[in-house]
């Protein structure tokens, strides 16, 4: 509820700590990440509470007033089968072009490493 946001906001300005991210949504539902952790009030989300408790670090969380939602985590998502299917094939887009990204990056510096490392084996033979 509302009152227990509010009582989670003035404990967390208290103790001087800062708050970095409140979401609010349908039903006084809300989630709030602050200094020491994060804390999550949903009702009636039995799907999402399901997958809250997984041990991955939620990123984001995107939830519409009917409770279908989206689940962003840093490599990966999960959504509800209601979310619109031009939405997730858009984020599953920017998912996959980052993976890329990545292995494209990670595999330049183990090149560079292995050039660097042929080059100084080189010069330990002349």
């Amino acid at each position: 509820t509302s009152s227990d946001l509010l009582e989670r906001l003035k404990l967390t300005q208290s103790r001087r700590q800062s708050v970095h991210i409140v979401r609010l949504f349908s039903n006084g539902e809300y989630y709030i990440k602050f200094d020491l952790g994060e804390e999550w009030m949903l009702t009636n989300s039995s799907h999402v509470e399901q997958e809250l408790k997984k041990v991955k670090k939620v990123e984001d969380l995107a939830m519409a007033g009917d409770s279908s939602c989206i689940v962003i985590y840093s490599d990966t998502f999960v959504h509800s089968t209601s979310v619109d299917e031009e939405l997730v094939g858009q984020i599953r887009d920017f998912y996959s072009t980052q993976r890329q990204r990545k292995q494209n990056r990670q595999r330049e510096i183990e090149e560079y490493h292995d050039r660097e490392r042929a080059e100084r084996e080189a010069a330990e033979l002349e």
